[in-house]
């Protein structure tokens, strides 16, 4: 008996499999962790890419952009982010324009003339709901300085005193549901959230001219509407 439990104990056989059970989802863990991070790299720079592109491409037209442009600056942008399904990329644009009320009160700004309010002129937006719940920024009123906070940072500290007070600005937002295969390991949910969503916004005056509209066609020029399904 003790014989027997001794060579039991010395016997080494299939030690290497069950070395390998235990060690084999740790690695597999680490390796799909290792390609989802660097496919979330990739794609947060595809998305931040394509935003810039669709600004310039947008900035580029003169007085009037053509929602049929859109459309295919929309397309352009599934070309760049092209290992992800089209129903996960969402794409808004945004003309935002400044008029003047000669009436309005001075409310004691120091960073842009009160007397100039900015508003959307007009806005395209993909069907599906990627972006979410997201709008432009908010162009209410300037005593909290909205506009001041939110485009400063891009356009630079100048983006809205009144050498520029007519000039309009273009956003360009792109967004893209990324779902990482980690959170879906084996078909089995092991985390919370199956969804990150990336967002870019880049914001541009328009080159061509100071004032920039939008209508559906050369020759129809009703206002922009919302992008269909590709």
């Amino acid at each position: 008996m003790k014989h027997s439990l001794a060579q039991y104990l010395r016997n080494t056989r299939g030690m290497a499999a069950i070395e390998f059970a235990l060690i084999m989802p740790m690695l597999m863990l680490l390796f799909f962790g290792m390609v989802d991070v660097t496919s979330l790299i990739s794609v947060n720079r595809q998305v931040t890419y394509a935003s810039g592109v669709m600004a310039d491409l947008v900035t580029q037209n003169k007085n009037v952009v053509l929602k049929t442009d859109l459309e295919d600056y929309r397309n352009a942008v599934f070309m760049i982010i092209g290992n992800t399904p089209t129903a996960d990329i969402g794409v808004e644009f945004y003309g935002l324009t400044k008029t003047y009320n000669a009436s309005a009160p001075n409310q004691g700004s120091t960073s842009w003339d009160d007397k100039y309010t900015a508003s959307v002129a007009w806005s395209v937006k993909s069907s599906n709901s990627v972006c979410g719940s997201n709008t432009a920024p908010a162009t209410t009123t300037p005593t909290a300085e909205n506009i001041n906070t939110n485009y400063s940072a891009l356009m630079g500290a100048n983006s809205l005193n009144d050498t520029t007070k007519y000039n309009d600005l273009v956003l360009a937002r792109v967004c893209v549901n990324f779902k990482p295969w980690i959170f879906t390991l084996f078909g089995k949910k092991i985390m919370p959230s199956q969804t990150m969503k990336l967002t870019q916004d880049t914001i541009q005056r328009p080159r061509a001219s100071m004032k920039l509209g939008c209508q559906l066609t050369a020759s129809n020029t009703a206002a922009c509407t919302n992008l269909a399904n590709p």
